[in-house]
């Protein structure tokens, strides 16, 4: 054989062991088994939205085999549409928007409830006393069917006021020009978060009450899927929600970073709202098995919303068990 030969025979083997070695690591690693990828999309740039956030600059989808884009669709209708046009596999979306799909007969499935207390604040003119003092006064409200309609039509009903008869509700756009509508007079109150409630504040607007202290329920965050592609990509999914738990502990254990991944996606500068922002998520992101009574008591409030006769049972609409296995797989102790 020429020393040619013998060098290229030599090479070979050499490519071959090299090749090898790779495949090894990247398979340890995750990096082959990322090529599946997920398209999430979450629906407003909130605290309560964080923990996709987490996930992505954490690496945590990653580190789960999974290739995550984490894509920014405005407003809940929107991203139920894309999700059922398959332009998206997995959504993180106010449980309204989800509860109206699956009540024209969608075909999703919840598989995490992230929030299921709503954490907004009732933001005030200074004439505004108590709730009592609304009547015959207006709301601002971000849409109709959204999620800060329902919690101000829930907070009205619990003080017994009736919404677009003794408190007029009106639609104004986004949180920003909820904000704006009571800091001008254009109405007396509104429902908001974090950073908005800390700028009306300031401005001279007054909180009349924390959500958070009457006790109203509503599946604030979710995480929806269709039931189709759940069947047919179960590990997909179970990643994801490995990823989520990760990033929810990763959210109560590492408040500097966390507030840096907050400021990032909200594109905060202000101090006070970061840190308000984050005790938001903090406070209110938890267990994210889906309560049945939670998913039940919200699908009788949307059809009321929506005119619509016949509500299923919750059971129908809510699968527990990927997060069970997300659990147990992950070595942690089931629910």
């Amino acid at each position: 054989m020429s020393g040619f030969g013998l060098e290229m025979k030599i090479f070979k083997c050499v490519l071959v062991w090299a090749l090898a070695g790779l495949i090894l690591l990247t398979s340890r690693s995750g990096i082959f088994a990322a090529s599946p990828t997920m398209r999430l999309g979450y629906t407003a740039i909130s605290p309560t939205q964080s923990i996709a956030w987490i996930a992505q600059e954490e690496g945590l989808f990653r580190k789960n085999g999974l290739a995550a884009e984490i894509i920014y669709t405005r407003g809940g209708g929107t991203t139920i549409q894309s999700l059922l046009a398959g332009e998206q596999q997995v959504a993180q979306v106010g449980g309204a928007a989800a509860l109206s799909a699956m009540l024209q007969g969608a075909d999703l499935l919840f598989i995490a409830l992230l929030v299921r207390n709503i954490y907004y604040e009732f933001i005030v003119g200074p004439e505004i006393k108590q709730v009592a003092d609304l009547k015959g006064k207006k709301v601002a409200v971000s849409g109709f069917g959204g999620i800060s309609h329902i919690a101000t039509i829930l907070l009205l009903n619990k003080y017994q006021l009736i919404p677009n008869k003794e408190v007029a509700v009106v639609r104004v756009g986004g949180m920003p020009e909820a904000m704006a509508a009571v800091m001008s007079g254009l109405v007396q109150g509104a429902v908001l978060t974090a950073p908005f409630n800390a700028q009306a504040i300031r401005a001279g607007a007054r909180r009349l009450l924390a959500m958070k202290d009457e006790n109203i329920v509503f599946p604030l965050n979710t995480v929806v899927a269709k039931k189709t592609d759940l069947e047919k990509n179960r590990n997909h999914y179970l990643a994801t929600l490995r990823a989520f738990l990760e990033a929810i502990r990763f959210l109560k254990t590492n408040k500097n970073r966390s507030m840096e991944i907050i400021k990032k996606y909200m594109r905060m500068t202000d101090p006070l709202g970061l840190e308000l922002a984050y005790e938001e998520a903090l406070n209110t992101v938890d267990d994210p098995y889906v309560d049945e009574n939670v998913i039940q008591n919200a699908l009788q409030l949307i059809a009321s919303i929506n005119n619509v006769g016949r509500v299923p049972p919750a059971s129908s609409v809510i699968d527990n068990s990927l997060l069970h296995e997300a659990r147990t797989s992950s070595g942690r102790p089931p629910r």
